[in-house]
């Protein structure tokens, strides 16, 4: 059985297209200027058709958290979570983790089909971390142990893709090693390296930049630091947060025309605070507290930036809206480019006949009206009310 969708345009991997989408099997079957006669079809009208989004960083979303120390909260947690992602256009996601816990949750929700988002593998950002960030307290090198790193990777039960670390720290070359030889892709994260220091990180393997420009040594005339170096180095694959809030829109440009953009990957660094009102908040670390400003930004009690209450769509819209960049140039950053970095290219990522029919309906304002994944609505417009958590706001909101 087949099914037809119109819409304005559609995003297809060779370009704009308009006129129907056809889906066949859970699988893309071609567009159309015309379909059968008598045939039926769905009808977004002026709406716009773009590729699912693949989201490799994200710790939260409408109010759900993948930190919960608990395997039984966290499990439950995860499942409201993926169910959530679709409103934002996520298809796919690294469920991503910092210190050493969840990794069983999120691979034990790994093998369950839920009506949501699905889990492509799981992200460990740290517990190896060094820099702080902006106005940030210094806190002593965390100690390295591979024994811990070997229990994690056991925990993730052959889920964990990514690995993300501060290299500067003593005895993260072994930990490095191992991780490549287990086939997880390591990234620089968190980091007080130096142009140098970067470099020899590189050349041990790692591959990926954690959020560019965000809590890393940025360039200066005399050292390039973490940023200059991703920025140059064509082995390097680049998260990007792009909603002109945690990167500037002007650094954004830069960015965009110094890096080979088929090695950027536009992430939310999302939080459970994605989608919440604004106003102070209980944070997920015990006695902490978080601000969440009108714009979206999420400050902590030192006035750094913490987390986002953006999304990736919201990031797309930046870079189309106030970079003037062509949607079709921005589109594979948020879907294609991690599909290819993560092998998942061949049947995600990109609206081409036989893949997989994950995709997004969205408005002119790229607000969500509908997402699709293996050809089966999993959001609808009037659902988003229903998915935000009903007791996040009521539990965590303080003024």
């Amino acid at each position: 059985m087949c099914i037809y969708i119109k819409a304005s345009k559609i995003y297809c991997e060779e370009g704009g297209e308009k006129g129907f989408l056809k889906l066949e099997k859970g699988k893309f079957a071609g567009t159309y200027e015309e379909i059968p006669k008598g045939a039926e079809y769905i009808d977004y009208g002026n709406h716009r058709i773009i590729p699912g989004i693949f989201d490799t960083h994200n710790h939260g979303a409408m109010g759900y958290s993948v930190k919960r120390r608990k395997t039984k909260d966290c499990i439950e947690e995860i499942r409201g979570y993926l169910k959530a992602l679709p409103a934002h256009g996520v298809t796919m996601v690294f469920p991503t983790v910092m210190g050493d816990f969840g990794h069983e949750a999120i691979a034990q929700v790994t093998e369950e089909k839920l009506h949501g988002a699905r889990i492509a593998g799981i992200h460990s950002e740290g517990p190896y971390l060094s820099r702080v960030g902006e106005n940030g307290r210094p806190k002593p090198y965390p100690e390295i142990s591979l024994e811990a790193t070997r229990h994690i990777v056991k925990r993730s039960g052959g889920k964990l893709k990514l690995f993300a670390l501060a290299p500067e720290i003593h005895g993260t070359e072994e930990v490095i090693q191992y991780l490549i030889e287990h086939n997880i892709t390591v990234a620089i994260a968190h980091s007080n390296c130096n142009a140098m220091l970067t470099r020899k990180a590189i050349d041990d393997g790692i591959t990926v930049a954690t959020h560019l420009g965000n809590v890393m040594t940025g360039i200066h005339h005399r050292d390039i630091g973490v940023l200059g170096v991703c920025l140059l180095d064509d082995r390097v694959d680049c998260e990007l947060i792009c909603d002109g809030i945690h990167i500037c829109n002007d650094m954004l440009q830069l960015i965009l025309k110094l890096k080979d953009n088929r090695r950027i990957m536009m992430i939310s660094d999302g939080t459970p605070f994605s989608g919440a009102p604004a106003g102070m908040y209980a944070g997920e670390t015990n006695g902490s507290v978080l601000q969440v400003e009108k714009d979206g930004r999420i400050l902590d009690e030192d006035g750094r930036i913490n987390g986002s209450s953006k999304t990736v769509l919201d990031g797309i819209r930046n870079l189309v809206e106030n970079l003037h960049m062509p949607l079709e140039e921005v589109l594979p950053m948020a879907s294609l480019n991690p599909c290819r970095k993560y092998g998942f290219a061949d049947t995600k990522g990109s609206i081409a006949p036989g893949k997989d029919a994950d995709f997004v309906v969205i408005d002119e304002g790229f607000q969500v009206v509908a997402t699709y994944i293996m050809g089966e609505k999993v959001y609808s417009i009037g659902q988003k009310g229903e998915l935000y958590n009903p007791d996040f706001i009521e539990l965590n909101k303080l003024l």
